[in-house]
């Protein structure tokens, strides 16, 4: 305690909101019944994980999940609202939520949007079998175009950061990228018969998207894994 503090202020932090809120938040938290000398866990938390459970979505739970729970709360309440805001970033937001959770249009749409930004990339010949010209596919343009448009790092991850060596300083970093089974899945490619169930995982889910979007062209045939 700042011992320049008069008897008065810490008096007036005491009995302040914010004071009060975390103070009852702790005393809702700890079982007052253990002994913390024996089970200082039990102590602190034994009455918050007594009284919340572990949701069956998560595999874990904690203060701040719950705050983000809240957050994500408020955060709809905010962007269902039909109220307007002052804000320009909040209007812009509420509008983008809005259009997300507009079912009746999506499912109108269905896979259009997804299609019109495939087509603007080039063809996909697993999809535009007619169309595909392999004589016009050019990697490297279309990794460009991925990454300026999508801002996604296929086979190679460049970002920038701070130089842990000199902070005063930023560095352009050259790594790996992460394809479709994740970063550092190098291995899931290279030992197909280690990760065999992996990869016949990841085909499958492929092909059901695939075929998800042949639907919405009405192309009868089905692609297989």
């Amino acid at each position: 305690m700042d011992k320049s503090m008069g008897k008065a202020s810490i008096v007036e932090i005491g009995l302040s909101p914010g004071f009060l809120k975390a103070s009852k938040h702790f005393l809702n938290s700890i079982n007052s019944k253990a002994d913390p000398c024996e089970d200082f866990f039990q102590f602190a938390c034994g009455r918050w994980v007594e009284e919340n459970e572990i949701p069956k979505d998560l595999s874990s739970y904690g203060h701040f999940a719950k705050l983000r729970e809240k957050v994500s709360a408020e955060m709809k309440r905010l962007f269902e609202s039909k109220e307007k805001s002052p804000s320009k970033a909040v209007n812009d937001i509420r509008q983008i939520y809005q259009g997300c959770m507009d079912v009746e249009r999506i499912n109108k749409e269905r896979g259009m949007e997804l299609l019109e930004a495939i087509k603007a990339m080039g063809y996909w010949p697993i999809i535009h079998t007619d169309l595909w010209r392999p004589e016009h596919f050019d990697l490297t343009e279309l990794l460009i175009n991925i990454g300026v448009s999508r801002a996604v790092d296929v086979f190679v991850d460049i970002y920038v950061s701070p130089d842990q060596k000199n902070v005063s300083r930023r560095m352009i970093h050259v790594d790996q990228g992460s394809l479709g089974l994740g970063a550092s899945a190098r291995d899931y490619y290279l030992n197909v018969t280690r990760y065999a169930k992996q990869v016949i995982a990841y085909q499958n889910y492929i092909t059901q998207k695939v075929n998800i979007v042949r639907i919405d062209l009405k192309i009868c045939t089905i692609v297989r894994s």
